[in-house]
């Protein structure tokens, strides 16, 4: 049993604020064996597993890729153009079940209407034209009602991911303009490049900073994890 209980500390410590750990099991049920030993545990049900809503459906790539990679997780795309639904589930190999539903309408009314709370929301409307240097998102969404809306629909440890492609290589102003329309509504915004499509990222959850105070205080953490586990003393040392 002692053994058992470093193990969860030493998994446990690994966990970023917020975060959760997931042990192996069946939903619904409320304890396991291990080791000839009962154990309870809580009770995990559907509605606990990841709720996401994507607006914008394009091809549906990220819908294949949640089902590829994400089983468990719910995912609810918002589309306004039916033709795309019909060709993403006509020509690709999008699908809708249980778990993947395309809903038709317009984004922006569905996040001003919604009660549901999303633990991720994917942001990915377009314009089909580029004469706006912003192809995406499409204006109506960097309307502050609008980004309200969407952030009142997160979860306490939500998390929104924009995608943000600009015609031509967008200046270090323009990226902090952008941040600045959504930052009032969230605790943390960042953009990171990808490709030659840059990804605002913004979090209800104000995680901590990576400074060297912070670092000081994980690496003083995981040492007596590891004393704690197999002996021994063991230092790490900081270097930049």
């Amino acid at each position: 049993m002692e053994e058992y209980s470093r193990a969860v500390k030493s998994a446990v410590s690994l966990i970023k604020p917020g975060g959760f750990l997931l042990q192996g099991g069946v939903l619904n049920s409320d304890e396991y064996y291990t080791g000839r030993r009962r154990f309870r545990c809580h009770r995990l049900t559907r509605d606990d597993v990841l709720q996401c809503l994507k607006i914008g459906l394009g091809g549906g790539s990220i819908n294949v890729l949640f089902e590829g990679q994400f089983p468990e997780a719910k995912l609810t795309t918002v589309e306004i153009d039916p033709t795309m639904k019909y060709i993403a589930t006509e020509w690709f190999t999008t699908k809708e079940d249980e778990k993947h539903k395309i809903i038709v309408a317009d984004g922006v009314n569905f996040v001003k209407e919604n009660d549901k709370k999303f633990d991720l929301i994917l942001l990915d409307a377009c314009y089909n034209d580029q004469t706006s240097s912003l192809a995406c998102p499409v204006a109506p969404f960097l309307d502050p009602s609008v980004i309200k809306a969407i952030s009142d629909s997160l979860t306490p440890n939500g998390t929104l991911a924009v995608n943000s492609y600009y015609t031509m290589t967008p200046t270090t102003k323009e990226h902090e303009e952008l941040i600045s329309k959504f930052k009032p509504y969230f605790q943390q915004c960042m953009i990171q490049n990808i490709n030659r499509n840059f990804v605002l990222g913004c979090s209800k959850k104000d995680l901590p900073r990576i400074t060297e105070e912070y670092l000081k205080l994980r690496v003083n953490k995981i040492e007596k994890e590891i004393t704690n586990i197999i002996g021994g003393d063991y230092k790490f040392i900081l270097s930049r």
